[in-house]
């Protein structure tokens, strides 16, 4: 079975010369923290931390199986109706610059 492609994630690590980059190919496998739910333990090649591949995401710390949390999010997140949105504050950064109102 080939190995998964572990670009999408970035070292946790603050003190890390690569903290929050994805796609240095820095991060190994490194053992499982749950291997029944298939959850992967990584170790960043730059500063030598492990980490959960949940790590940063809604799902750290829980012991839910991804399939539950799609369900969870399908029956109480998706079908949520939104009476407001208030996009100024992305106007305002984006939209203002270089731009005369």
């Amino acid at each position: 079975m080939p190995e998964r492609d572990w670009s999408a994630f970035a070292c946790p690590n603050p003190d890390c010369p690569a903290y929050g980059q994805k796609g240095q190919g820095n991060l190994r496998p490194h053992g499982w923290s749950s291997k029944q739910r298939g959850i992967r333990c990584l170790r960043c090649a730059t500063c030598g931390r492990n980490f959960s591949q949940r790590a940063g995401t809604p799902l750290f710390r829980t012991h839910l199986a991804e399939d539950k949390a799609q369900e969870f999010h399908e029956q109480l997140v998706r079908h949520v109706h939104v009476n407001q949105v208030q996009a100024d504050e992305a106007w305002a950064f984006v939209g203002k610059k270089g731009q005369a109102l």
